[in-house]
């Protein structure tokens, strides 16, 4: 039954697959048992991306809750459950886009492992905040990045996403002075120095400070009239004219005249 469950997993069989495994679990003692559940788990997986990429959403999700029931399966079956099993499961569940089943699992985890998993329990953390983010509990999000940054201050993209979270929850004065850390620790006319200017402009649109978010956008013109390539200088053009108000677009676009008019020969 093993080796034939293996087979129909590997070929995408789920139903025989899913067979195979209620003949096996007869087999209380069967020692391959959780193996086998994971991987009729597994199969669910890519069967529920199959039904989506399709277009059939009910028959995607079904997989996917079948996917979720096995692989829970996987944890309570095994002998000895060890951190990265739970780690993988949450990382499916993930997958599946299951955030809340996928962070009570990390919860789980993180209380079953916090003595023996060291510094690999912040990736279960880390985890947990992608969760959050996805679901847009910016409160929860913000939690776990504040315990990220506050063991790994230097990590520049724990940072920015702590502003992000900020940002989105509508905390702008946060938002406002971890854009800044960002800015100042990341290296002039980088991808993430431009984004902080970016976003220091935004959240200046936010609270309603134009000349403020003007000041910064001038000054980032003048040192860099590109604003970082064509991707990044439509962003900032999209949010001149969807925040600044008429008479500081007209600024704007009178100093893009005055940079233009120097770079010529």
């Amino acid at each position: 039954h093993y080796v034939l469950l293996q087979g129909h997993a590997q070929l995408s069989q789920v139903a025989q697959a899913e067979a195979a495994l209620a003949a096996l679990e007869k087999f209380e003692k069967f020692p391959q048992l959780s193996q086998a559940a994971y991987a009729v788990g597994r199969a669910y997986v890519e069967e529920s991306k199959r039904k989506k990429a399709a277009g059939d959403a009910k028959a995607a999700v079904d997989a996917a809750d079948r996917s979720a029931r096995y692989l829970a399966l996987a944890v309570q079956k095994r002998a000895e459950p060890r951190f990265q099993d739970f780690l993988w499961i949450a990382a499916t569940l993930k997958e599946l886009e299951r955030y809340p089943q996928a962070i009570e699992m990390l919860r789980q985890t993180e209380q079953r492992f916090a003595a023996q998993a060291g510094d690999s329990i912040w990736d279960a953390r880390r985890m947990i905040a992608d969760c959050y983010i996805a679901l847009q509990d910016w409160k929860g999000a913000l939690d776990v990045f504040k315990q990220l940054v506050t063991k790994e201050p230097d990590v520049l993209v724990y940072r920015r996403e702590l502003a992000r979270c900020y940002e989105n929850a509508g905390q702008y004065d946060d938002a406002l002075r971890e854009w800044r850390d960002v800015s100042q620790r990341a290296k002039g006319g980088t991808p993430d120095w431009y984004l902080s200017k970016y976003h220091l402009v935004a959240n200046y649109c936010h609270k309603q400070n134009f000349p403020r978010a003007y000041e910064i956008l001038s000054l980032t013109m003048d040192l860099h009239p590109d604003l970082g390539g064509p991707e990044s200088a439509k962003k900032f053009k999209d949010l001149v004219q969807a925040k600044f108000p008429a008479e500081f677009k007209q600024k704007v676009a009178q100093l893009e005249a005055e940079l233009a008019q120097g770079a010529k020969p």
